[in-house]
């Protein structure tokens, strides 16, 4: 048996781009993964790609990733509920990533949290990855 996996070769924005405080939220506009990917939305793993601008992040700095469920509450600094991946920041700025990641549901919502030890302008795109087994 054979596995094999697909990507889309283009991210497509899940949380706009924003200044966070280091320790804060972005507040960064959200979109769902079934508005976001559209077909692909059903896609069974995904890969997050966040872009930091504006600003160096500190040495072993990070942005933790974050999966709001479709019907839970609106996520605050101290209300996050579900953890689902890290980046591990050096200090340049510029793109870096998180690969198959399980899309548990295509209407739950993704967002960040600063950590990088500086105020960052933070963008976060996903793309859908599916494996398939001959």
């Amino acid at each position: 048996m054979s596995t094999l996996q697909s990507y889309d070769a283009g991210y497509v924005v899940v949380q706009a781009n924003a200044t966070v405080q280091n320790g804060g939220i972005s507040e960064g506009a959200v979109t769902d993964i079934a508005i976001a990917l559209g077909e692909d939305s059903k896609a069974f793993l995904l890969d997050f790609k966040v872009i930091v601008t504006a600003s160096s992040p500190t040495e072993f700095g990070s942005i933790t990733l974050y999966r709001r469920k479709s019907d839970g509450p609106v996520p605050t600094i101290d209300g996050q509920l579900e953890v689902a991946g890290q980046f591990r920041l050096n200090i340049v700025v510029g793109n870096y990533y998180i690969n198959g990641i399980a899309n548990e549901d295509d209407s739950d919502t993704y967002y960040i949290i600063n950590n990088a030890g500086s105020v960052c302008d933070i963008e976060l795109l996903a793309r859908a990855r599916t494996v398939k087994y001959n």
